[in-house]
Formats: structure tokens, C-alpha cells, sequence
């Protein structure tokens, strides 16, 4: 596929503001620090270890990356999304 058809068809594909609303913000820091918070709070309540806690708590979260895997097998060669 050719690289310039590969970019028209994500930049059409992520145009779509219903699958795809804009974010004003990144959401990844809320996340993390209700994720870490609810850890703690099942630390707390002895429902996990300490050791597990410490290994399912976030410290440096990486944004998930969006790319589209072409369906060779159409006539109409269409993308699906992968979120990795």
C-alpha cells in the first residue's frame, strides 16, 4: 500500500468525530492517579499484597498508539484500526 493512500485513509478514518471525539485534554494523568488510588485502597483493605500493589501501580504510563491494518483481501483495500 502506498504510503500517501495509507495516510488519506486514517486522516478519513479518525475524521470521524462519533468513533473518534477530540479530547481537550490528555486523560492519561487522571487515569493513572485513580488507578493508583484504587490500588492503594485494596492494599489497604488487605485484599492485595503489598508486592502485588506495588507491581499493578502505574509510574510512567505510555499513550496508546493507533494504526490501521490493511484488509489485502477486499477489492477495496479498507483499514482496520489497531489500538496498541
Amino acid at each position: 500500500m502506498v504510503r500517501v493512500s495509507y495516510d488519506g485513509k486514517i486522516t478519513d478514518m479518525l475524521q470521524d468525530a462519533e468513533t473518534y471525539p477530540q479530547l481537550r485534554t490528555n486523560p492519561l494523568a487522571k487515569t493513572q492517579k485513580n488507578m493508583n488510588a484504587f490500588m492503594s485502597n485494596l492494599q489497604k483493605e488487605n485484599k492485595v499484597t503489598t508486592g502485588d500493589a506495588f507491581k499493578l501501580k502505574s509510574s510512567n504510563p505510555i499513550i496508546p498508539r493507533l494504526y490501521g491494518l490493511p484488509k489485502v483481501h477486499k477489492d477495496e483495500i479498507q483499514l482496520c484500526p489497531i489500538v496498541s
